[in-house]
């Protein structure tokens, strides 16, 4: 007779309905997961979009970077070494590197002359406003070009005057002549070695 009640208990509809029960509390269970984690994957991929965008943003806003393209300014930086370069910093002051750009090619020189200087070159010396430059790494002499700009040559207001730091080497302010500053693209801040570690 327990044996009974028992299959009768356990067969009895209320048990059924129990179970549904339990099983569309866990399909409820298995929604509100399923939905959790294709909320946090969406957040995730939304984030990253926007790290990707801000990233993007910096690199286009306020920094660049160039890879230096041959050996003219060695020895301070060398062929295939990156630049990074902050584009809203252009007050510029004597030694800094700078990016211009000659025959739409991107450049690295170094600033020696600002507006209202008198830039001579004699005897292989760079002469600014008639004193000789003592320069720290530069191993070459400053020749004049044959076919470059005529000397002395004051810089005009809000124009610089650059040259490579291998004065034998590539084009700069001794052909092409001052800069103005707003056409240039900002002044380098760090250096990254990647040849001949």
């Amino acid at each position: 007779m327990l044996l009974v009640q028992r299959e009768g208990i356990n067969s009895s509809p209320l048990t059924g309905a129990y179970r549904g029960r339990e099983d569309f509390m866990a399909n409820d269970e298995t929604k509100k997961l399923k939905a959790g984690i294709n909320r946090t994957v969406r957040d995730l991929i939304i984030k990253g979009i926007l790290i990707i965008v801000f990233i993007l943003a910096l690199f286009v806003v306020f920094f660049g970077i160039i890879i230096a393209p041959d050996p003219s300014m060695e020895p301070a930086v060398k062929s295939g070494d990156v630049i990074m370069f902050y584009r809203l910093d252009k007050n510029y002051v004597l030694h800094d590197l700078v990016v211009v750009s000659h025959d739409d090619n991107k450049q690295i020189r170094r600033v020696v002359a600002k507006g209202g200087d008198e830039v001579d070159i004699a005897d292989g010396n760079l002469i600014v406003n008639g004193a000789l430059q003592q320069e720290k790494n530069i191993i070459t002499p400053t020749e004049r070009y044959e076919t470059g700009i005529e000397f002395p040559l004051t810089v005009p207001s809000g124009y610089i005057f650059v040259l490579n730091d291998d004065r034998n080497f590539g084009t700069d302010s001794r052909t092409y002549g001052t800069v103005a500053v707003e056409d240039t693209f900002g002044k380098a801040m760090t250096l990254l070695r990647i040849r001949g570690i």
